[in-house]
């Protein structure tokens, strides 16, 4: 074993020499578990697996990237070399980042809601002229769908182009002004 074993169980090298799983603390279950890889890695079968479990030793959450595969020793017997990566924070970053992507969607699916749910066009462009997004009555009005339309250019619709800066003060009936 190496330190990063020793430092992973909270054992020294010299108590996790000669020791099952099971002699270490792990669970019956996860100990049963290593024994039946154990047999199949033996008999010739190489494991490479990523697992989500409570860590058999400190009972934390854990996420884990695992090899395992046969050779020999120095005497010629057959020996297990494993390898178990650790890769929680990793998962946990990404566990977050769905989340977060998810509760962005929940928004956009919301404001995407709200500018359909109103009766005059509307729409978002980019720095390049195209729809990012707009509603149900400016796709109407253009005789197309939304999702049709995301990535179109105003222009190529055929809408004359926005003013660079519209002052504050300037008064524009609704009605004369629809882009």
């Amino acid at each position: 074993v190496n330190g990063a074993m020793a430092q992973d169980t909270g054992k020294s090298p010299s108590d996790l020499l000669g020791r099952d799983p099971e002699e270490l603390g792990a669970t019956a279950a996860y100990a049963a578990l290593v024994k039946r890889e154990d047999q199949q890695i033996i008999a010739g079968e190489v494991i490479l697996k990523e697992e989500h479990i409570q860590h058999p030793y400190t009972g934390q959450d854990s996420y884990r990237v695992i090899s395992k595969n046969a050779s020999l020793d120095a005497d010629g017997n057959p020996i297990i070399v494993g390898a178990n990566f650790d890769i929680t924070p990793w998962r946990r970053a990404e566990n977050a980042l769905q989340g977060a992507l998810q509760s962005q969607t929940q928004l956009l699916d919301f404001l995407q809601a709200v500018f359909d749910a109103l009766p005059t066009p509307l729409f978002v462009e980019n720095s390049h002229g195209q729809f990012v997004m707009l509603n149900r009555a400016l796709a109407r009005m253009l005789g197309s769908t939304t999702e049709a339309l995301v990535g179109a250019s105003s222009a190529d619709m055929g809408l004359p182009p926005l003013p660079e800066t519209i002052p504050l003060t300037e008064q524009t009936p609704h009605e004369l002004d629809m882009h």
